[in-house]
C-alpha cells in the first residue's frame, strides 16, 4: 500500500475520531461521575464539621480549553497542603481540615509517565480556616495571550460564599478526588521539573 492509499484509509478514521470526541467525552465523563449528587442535593446531608476543623469545598465550573477537559475526562491535579487531589470539569469535592493556615496549589503537581513525582504546584492560594468555618476555592483555567488554548489552572477564593454556592449548586460531586499521594517537595519560584 502506497503512502497516498494509507492516507485515504486513515483520513476518514481521524475525521470520525475528531467528530465523535465530544460525544465520547460526554459518555466517558458520565461514566466517571455516574449519578453523583449535585452540591444542592448533597450539601444538606453532609455530616457536621468536626470540632477543631473547618470545611473547604473545591470546585471547577469548566475544564479548560480542550474537548476532553471540557467534558471532564482530564482530571486536574492539585494539592491541599501536601496531599495530592484531583478535580474534573464541572465537579466539586470537599475536605475537612484542621483550623489554621492552609494552601491549595495547582499546575505541574504531578510529572513523569513512568516514575511519577509530586510537588506543590506553581499557582497557589494561601488561606486561614477557622474552627467550623466553610470556605470555597474555585479552580479556573486562564488562557495566555491571544491563544486561549494555552494557559494554566489557578485556585482562587470567590467574592463571597453566597456567590460560590450559586456557582457550585449544579456541579456534581467528584468522588475520585483523593489520589493518596503526598508532595515530596515544594516548587520554588521559577523552578520547573
Amino acid at each position: 500500500m502506497n503512502q497516498k492509499s494509507r492516507l485515504l484509509v486513515f483520513l476518514p478514521l481521524i475525521f470520525i475520531v475528531i467528530m465523535t470526541s465530544g460525544c465520547m467525552g460526554a459518555i466517558m465523563r458520565n461514566s466517571a461521575i455516574g449519578d453523583a449528587k449535585t452540591y444542592a442535593e448533597l450539601s444538606p446531608t453532609l455530616p457536621a464539621i468536626p470540632n477543631g476543623k473547618g470545611r473547604v469545598f473545591i470546585y471547577m465550573t469548566d475544564g479548560g480549553p480542550s474537548v476532553f477537559n471540557t467534558m471532564g475526562i482530564v482530571a486536574q491535579s492539585l494539592t491541599i497542603d501536601n496531599t495530592v487531589q484531583f478535580i474534573s470539569g464541572e465537579t466539586y469535592f470537599y475536605a475537612d481540615l484542621g483550623a489554621g493556615e492552609h494552601s491549595v496549589t495547582s499546575e505541574k503537581v504531578i510529572s513523569g509517565l513512568i516514575k511519577r513525582t509530586t510537588q506543590k504546584g506553581e499557582n497557589a492560594i494561601d488561606f486561614k480556616l477557622l474552627d467550623q468555618e466553610v470556605k470555597y476555592i474555585r479552580i479556573d483555567f486562564k488562557g495566555v495571550g491571544s491563544n486561549p488554548k494555552f494557559g494554566s489552572f489557578h485556585p482562587s477564593l470567590p467574592e463571597s460564599n453566597e456567590k460560590a454556592e450559586t456557582e457550585i449548586s449544579d456541579l456534581k460531586f467528584y468522588e475520585n478526588h483523593n489520589y493518596g499521594m503526598h508532595t515530596d517537595r515544594i516548587l520554588q519560584v521559577g523552578e520547573t521539573f
